[in-house]
């Protein structure tokens, strides 16, 4: 949820270029001012920390900031930091890096969970408390890791590819799920693929949103590509079973066939759901995939509407839960 949030909470943001980033446990790591250039490189930077069973030190991550990081003393920097748990010795030799960032501009401590507001405030006076940080009550549609994988090829046209992303925010991805920190996501296309791992999004906007911003590539479908990025970015989950489900706007059958022994790994972790989306798709070729359930979905009949479409439940039908 951390991560989710530092990533999609810069929508509307410009010239990443001037953005740093930086992650600590005992020590502390930053990326310059200048390394991004826009919002994918800025995601995905954060997407790929890994958490470490080591604790955290402020002090190296403040010092890390105030050392590491190059600033413009014209327009100084603002540096935001997130805390779970405060030691109060980590607190007294934090002091003077926080009061040189102060220098710098200004420094925000972000308290997660049940940190310690009295010793942060050493720190800065500038606090924002996350309160939303609960567990997220019972698992619905149901307790897995879930994987969507999207279409974004130009094997179909620009108008049903515009409707593929509006189904799986209307139909799909519901506003009643819950636990979106275990949902991945990612876009393929013929030499392109992004990905959002684990732990990106906390909730329907903040996965609802890259859906809908997502750019049609030029490259054709290619689905042994697409199955290749999904094994390599969604190996370790939090829960025993995943649940994928696989758009295709195509069916090379070359393809699928090299694309075959990367299925079956995928559905050795839970049901592997396609979703032969748009006229190209060719069901038949596609079950030599082996899937769990294919899902055919014609893109025309959703001109009057996405409201008598089935294919979501369709879909939870074929999830594994336990």
């Amino acid at each position: 949820m951390q991560k989710g949030a530092v990533g999609l909470a810069l929508p509307d943001a410009t010239h990443y270029e001037r953005f740093a980033f930086g992650y600590y446990a005992s020590t502390g790591n930053v990326f310059d001012f200048g390394r991004f250039n826009s919002d994918e490189t800025f995601t995905d930077a954060i997407a790929g920390t890994k958490q470490t069973n080591n604790p955290p030190n402020i002090t190296r991550a403040l010092q890390a900031a105030d050392i590491g990081l190059t600033v413009n003393t014209t327009i100084g920097m603002a540096t935001i930091i997130f805390i779970t748990k405060p030691d109060p010795a980590d607190i007294t030799t934090a002091i003077p890096f926080a009061q040189s960032l102060q220098s710098k501009g200004k420094l925000t401590v972000v308290a997660l969970l049940n940190a310690n507001l009295t010793l942060l405030q050493h720190l800065t006076p500038n606090i924002v408390i996350w309160s939303d940080m609960a567990s997220g009550g019972p698992y619905w549609p149901c307790k897995s890791d879930i994987v969507l994988a999207i279409d974004v090829s130009s094997s179909m046209s620009g108008e049903v590819f515009q409707t593929e992303g509006l189904f799986i925010v209307i139909l799909f991805v519901n506003y009643n799920w819950s636990h979106y920190e275990r949902i991945g996501l990612m876009s393929y296309a013929d030499g392109y693929n992004r990905v959002w791992k684990y732990d990106t999004f906390n909730n329907d906007s903040t996965i609802n949103n890259p859906i809908l911003q997502m750019w049609q590539q030029n490259g054709k479908n290619n689905i042994t590509q697409g199955l290749t990025t999904l094994i390599a970015s969604f190996s370790q989950g939090n829960n025993a079973f995943r649940n994928t489900v696989f758009f295709t706007s195509a069916s090379d059958p070359n393809d699928i066939t090299t694309a075959q022994p990367l299925a079956t790994q995928i559905s050795e972790k839970g049901p592997l759901i396609i979703i032969a989306y748009g006229e190209n798709a060719n069901v038949t070729e596609l079950q030599r995939l082996n899937p769990a359930k294919i899902i055919y979905i014609d893109p025309s009949e959703f001109s009057g509407g996405y409201q008598n479409s089935t294919a979501s439940e369709e879909i939870y039908s074929v999830f594994r839960c336990s």
